[in-house]
Formats: structure tokens, sequence, C-alpha cells
């Protein structure tokens, strides 16, 4: 097979992608997003979709999408509306013509959004703590009270535990909330949940979880291993893995990372989806080979 993945230069997943398909021998194609490009109406090429990639002589040359067996979205870069929604919107073409695209373009576009993927949880009656999304700090701070008085603001796009404030007195939440509207933000509070220090991780791939991975924190109620969260393999319970398989199907994912917390009274809770699952530390604290696994799925798909 030839499997394109959209990747940073250098991305460890990528490497990891390598190996784990010349081992099965196959190919990997890196992509970028900024490379990819459209052609409609132009005969001989009718809604084409490009990447760019190495020639073996130091150059980049176009290649058409419809020429790879799959592809692999392994990194959301930011960049302007229009330069995002170009982006989705030549992956979905290239879906449409009937590449493999993992995860799937609206997939991505879902979990990607935590609101929407917040409530595409509820509607699928997957518990998940309570959440506001709005755009004035008057309605964070009237969110603030119903969600008791204790919350989490979080950027609406965004991982690795990055700008997230936990916020337990109103009028600094108006302060803060004041100064990211004018920045254009989208104010996104979730209730906070008391989860002792610790969270789980669990990785699904087609429906099926492949193991989970326990994230401790002793002096941060983030738990992400980019902040200094400290890891350690659990075995899934029928009701963890239950969970992370809802969570994965209700955004639409193939392939994803759900991050779980427990409440003091014992239930679990979605805290997120993530369509472009990091998994370096979890394989190396489950054991679990999750690019090859990935690779033998697509073999699978084929």
């Amino acid at each position: 097979m030839q499997i394109g993945v959209l990747a940073q230069p250098g991305n460890w997943s990528l490497e990891q992608l390598t190996l784990a398909a010349a081992e099965r021998g196959h190919v990997v194609v890196a992509l970028e997003f900024h490379e990819l490009s459209g052609l409609s109406g132009v005969p001989g090429a009718s809604n084409q979709i490009f990447g760019a990639g190495p020639n073996g002589h130091g150059e980049r040359i176009q290649i058409p999408l419809r020429d790879l067996d799959a592809l692999i979205v392994r990194t959301m870069p930011s960049g302007s509306l229009e330069q995002v929604v170009t982006r989705m919107n030549l992956l979905a073409l290239a879906e449409r013509a009937g590449l493999r695209v993992i995860n799937s373009p609206r997939s991505l576009e879902c979990a990607i959004d935590k609101y929407l993927t917040t409530a595409r949880l509820v509607e699928a009656g997957v518990p998940t703590p309570a959440t506001c999304v709005c755009e004035t700090a008057g309605e964070a701070v009237a969110a603030f009270h119903l969600l008791g008085g204790k919350v989490v603001l979080k950027p609406l796009f965004g991982s690795e535990g990055r700008g997230i404030f936990r916020l337990d007195d109103a009028e600094l939440l108006w302060r803060v909330a004041q100064t990211l509207v004018r920045t254009g933000a989208v104010l996104y509070l979730q209730e906070f949940i008391d989860h002792g220090g610790h969270d789980l991780r669990i990785i699904v791939l087609n429906g099926q979880p492949l193991g989970a991975m326990r994230r401790s924190s002793q002096n941060d109620f983030r738990t992400n291993i980019a902040l200094g969260g400290q890891s350690s393999h659990v075995e899934l319970t029928n009701e963890t893995a239950s969970l992370a398989i809802r969570a994965a199907q209700a955004v639409g994912t193939v392939f994803a990372g759900i991050d779980l917390i427990q409440d003091a009274s014992g239930q679990w809770l979605v805290l997120e989806v993530n369509g472009v699952p990091g998994w370096k530390a979890f394989a190396e604290t489950t054991g679990i080979p999750v690019a090859s696994r990935l690779i033998e799925f697509l073999e699978r798909c084929a």
C-alpha cells in the first residue's frame, strides 16, 4: 500500500508509522496541509486533489491523492478561517472520490470543536461534565453560577492542556473572560469535577479500545503528560471500555483518544474525544504498538 500521512516534518508519529508500514512492505508518503491543492473543471483533472511529496531527488512534486490507498491525518495546524475551511473541504472531496481518510473530515471537525463534541456526547447519552459555550463575559458569569461556582475555562480549540484555567471566583472569571473576548475567543466553560488528580486515556481503533493509560498529577488538576503528568498502565473495565467506544461513535472517529474522569460518586464521565491522538506515552506505558495496529487496520480495509 501507499499510505499518505499529513504531519509536520519530524513528527514522531510520522516516523513510527513509516517504520511500521515498511516492516509490512508498505510505503508512507509524508504530506503537509499547506501543500494540498485542488483542480476542478480542468480536462483530465475534474475535482482532483493533490498533495506534495518527495521525488527522490530532493524536490517535492504534486501527488494525486487518488493514487494513495489511505490517508492518515496526524496534525491540525493553525491557520486562517479560509485556510482551515479549504483544507477540510479538500479532504472531504478526496474522501468523496473514494480515498479512506482517518479520521474523516466531518469527524475531525467535530472532535476539534470541544463544544460540538460535548453536544454530540450528550445527544448519544454519554455522561460528560455540564458545559456552556458563549461569547460574552456576562453570559460566562451566569454560567459560572449555573455550573456550581467552580469551573474550568478552556480554549474551544486546543490540546495538551494549554490555555486552561480553573476558576472559583466570579470576578476573576469576568476579568479573564473580558480579556479573551477582546481577542475574538469563544468562552467554553465546564463544571469542575474533582477527579482526585487522575484520569484515563483510552485509545479506540475501529470501535474497539486498544488499552488504557492512567494519567496522574499531584500539583495540577491537568494531568496531561505534556505538562508533567505521570502515566501508568491500567486494565479496562466494561464501563470504561463501553464509554470510550460510545464516545468515539458519537463523534464519528475511527481512531481516537478518549479522556475519562471519575467524579466523587465514582461515576465515569467523558471529558474529551481527540481526533488526532498522540500515543507516545500511551505506547511506552502500555506496550501496545499503536502504529502497527493502525497499519494492520488499513490492510484489513484494503
